[in-house]
């Protein structure tokens, strides 16, 4: 056996020169503001502090009700949101399940949408393309503390529904 070389080559590996790594960590800012919806709820990442979040990506859920597992739904990322909310232990949201009940086109639409409107502490989705970006920057450029001004999450709503339109797909609750 030729132990200089690996057992798996790995064709798409790719090697960064170090000075390259380097320059970037000496580049990364010394502190992160995470912005929540309310100033007091906003979590400052730096050498000094600790911020702790739920786990995420979860796929099924032990119902509450019937103690079956099935697949997650909008109202159980909700439910989660409003949870976490509440734990004054947990600085930062991270979308603890996926709303399967939802068209994957639109999938992170309908998270931040569960997210804004349970959650006032900052939070971690994870848009796929520019579109679902700049569609949820149009959620936020609409979305305001609490409480909600009238016709707030109406709005929300709205650009949620006309995304679907816009993509051919509809909620499935």
């Amino acid at each position: 056996m030729n132990k200089s070389k690996p057992l798996i080559e790995y064709p798409s590996i790719v090697r960064l020169p170090s000075s390259m790594v380097e320059d970037a960590i000496r580049s990364a800012p010394a502190q992160v503001m995470l912005a929540g919806r309310t100033p007091n709820r906003d979590v400052l990442l730096d050498n000094n502090a600790n911020a702790y979040l739920n786990f995420g990506g979860g796929i099924n859920v032990v119902d509450p009700n019937s103690g079956a597992t099935r697949p997650s739904t909008k109202a159980d990322l909700a439910a989660s949101a409003r949870l976490c909310d509440a734990l004054k232990e947990v600085s930062v949201y991270f979308r603890a399940v996926y709303p399967l009940d939802q068209p994957q086109k639109v999938l992170h639409l309908h998270t931040a949408e569960a997210c804004f409107n349970n959650t006032a502490k900052p939070f971690l989705n994870g848009p796929e393309s520019k579109w679902e970006v700049e569609k949820i920057i149009e959620i936020l450029e609409n979305h305001q503390p609490e409480p909600l001004p009238d016709g707030a999450a109406e709005r929300i709503r709205s650009i949620v529904e006309e995304s679907e339109k816009e993509v051919g797909v509809k909620s499935f609750v």
